[in-house]
């Protein structure tokens, strides 16, 4: 399973998600789910030989207002995370086929379950959901491709600038 996503996140949550099927109720956990907590990107996922999720989170924070190539990746042993392009965390926690949940939501846009509702604030150019796990240089490719297509949709820190002041006497 290959989850891929173009997003802004305007206002960053506490839980948030771009898109997934996920029950994650104490100890009832299914699904994945491509996310962010607070200002960091996350791609989550319950096997069902773990029955427990593992919160693959990115060490580094994302700028609210900027766009971002976020992709989590599931081979069966090992779960990974990119973010434009480039690996930003993986885990060997889990391994087997992916528990689903009997009944929940497929939430675009979400953090989305029997419990909790937590919508993004912010934009999703797209979202693309492959059958098979991509590899690494695929996943830096389908970047470069979608980058090259809309210009200054990559991410850009702003640039902070200090501007004389001149006071009257």
């Amino acid at each position: 399973l290959t989850a891929e996503a173009w997003v802004r996140v305007d206002q960053p949550l506490e839980w948030g998600g771009i898109f997934g099927v996920i029950q994650d109720n104490g100890d009832h956990e299914r699904g994945w789910l491509l996310g962010y907590r607070k200002s960091q990107f996350f791609f989550v996922l319950v096997s069902e030989k773990a029955h427990r999720v593992t919160y693959l989170t990115s060490p580094t924070e994302f700028v609210p207002g900027h766009w971002y190539h976020v992709v989590g990746v599931w081979d069966g042993t090992t779960q990974s995370l990119f973010v434009d392009g480039e690996l930003a965390a993986t885990s060997r926690a889990q391994s087997g086929p992916i528990a689903y949940p009997l009944d929940a939501h497929f939430g675009v846009g979400a953090f989305w379950d029997d419990t909790e509702y937590h919508p993004l604030t912010g934009q999703i150019e797209q979202v693309s959901l492959w059958p098979r796990a991509l590899k690494a240089d695929e996943v830096a490719k389908q970047f470069e491709v979608r980058k090259a297509r809309l210009p200054g949709i990559e991410a850009a820190h702003p640039e902070v600038v200090v501007l004389p002041i001149h006071l009257r006497e």
